[in-house]
């Protein structure tokens, strides 16, 4: 598929996404390895750089938060660490082993009030300070944010901590099935790719 250069921009030559939105950015790598994985095939509904592309683009590049903040600040209301449901009653395969104290070191550096933690009021965590938090972050992280929960469950908590260089994206690898089950190649599957995003505007 042929690149163009237009405007500081690269496009793939007539690909669109599902919105009907031209395949383009600024960072010509990301454009070249969408080419290189697809080969010649653009399929979003197939998970992979070219359907985290479209969920980019789609989505989240030029709304923002507009269509995710609802979701977001349910995230924050079921969060086991500081939202309406306790940790012993949340399914959750990630590890938690020294979350909290990670949380505290979070909340101090962007001063947020450690009394969040031990009084949850997660409607006032999300609109006075994590809806801040998040529309501090550059589009294509947030796209990361988005699929890691909405694929692999993540909880508000680990993701702010992952956002935040705080959490291993390793991490989310973890599972409670078998190793060479169809469901732990999935979690798998799943954070390799979105590392394969990630890197590319390292």
């Amino acid at each position: 598929m042929t690149i163009i250069e237009k405007d500081g921009n690269y496009f793939l030559k007539g690909i669109l996404t599902p919105a009907g939105i031209s395949v383009f950015h600024s960072n010509r790598k990301l454009i070249e390895k969408i080419n290189e994985t697809q080969n010649g095939r653009y399929d979003e509904t197939k998970f992979g750089l070219y359907s985290i592309y479209c969920t980019y683009r789609d989505f989240i590049a030029d709304s923002g938060l507009y269509h995710l903040n609802d979701a977001f600040f349910n995230m924050t209301l079921n969060d086991p660490f500081f939202g309406n449901t306790l940790l012993q009653d949340y399914s959750i395969d990630f590890p938690t082993e020294g979350v909290r104290e990670k949380l505290e070191s979070l909340f101090d550096s962007l001063n947020i009030p450690k009394a969040f933690l031990e009084n949850p009021d997660p409607e006032n965590l999300y609109n006075l300070y994590v809806k801040k938090c998040l529309e501090s972050i550059s589009p294509e992280k947030l796209t990361a944010f988005v699929l890691l929960n909405g694929h692999l469950v993540a909880p508000m908590s680990l993701l702010l901590l992952f956002l935040n260089d705080l959490y291993s994206i390793e991490n989310f690898k973890c599972n409670s099935y078998q190793f060479d089950s169809k469901e732990n190649a999935h979690y798998f599957e799943i954070v390799e790719v979105v590392k394969s995003w990630l890197k590319v505007f390292n």
